[in-house]
């Protein structure tokens, strides 16, 4: 694949930048709104990081959550399975920490 050029000498191919119309007027407050919206602007790295930060938090909780005795003597009565097989008991538990992560994270971590 070969790539042509125009053989035609001072051929333009576009508008030149000092023939394009400009606004002199300053922005309205409902322009810069809009802008802001389109551009959002960059979060700081302290930002980022306690944002990243909620979710290893969450999920260390709920690990130590689930780890509690109480619990498992909660599951193990309510789900009398689990007694003699401890692996339902950790896909139980998995299950629940997990629905409860989705829970927690979409609906109470993504209000602002």
């Amino acid at each position: 694949m070969s790539v042509q050029y125009s053989n035609i000498p001072n051929q333009q191919h576009g508008d030149m930048i000092s023939n394009l119309p400009v606004d002199k007027n300053p922005p309205t407050p409902n322009e810069i709104q809009i802008v802001d919206t389109l551009f959002k602007k960059h979060p700081n790295a302290m930002q980022v990081i306690m944002n990243e930060s909620k979710d290893a938090i969450l999920a260390g909780l709920l690990v130590i959550l689930f780890c509690l005795e109480h619990i498992d003597n909660m599951i193990k009565r309510v789900l009398p399975i689990t007694e003699n097989s401890p692996y339902m008991l950790f896909i139980i538990k998995g299950v629940a920490a997990a629905i409860l992560f989705w829970i927690i994270k979409h609906f109470y971590l993504s209000r602002k």
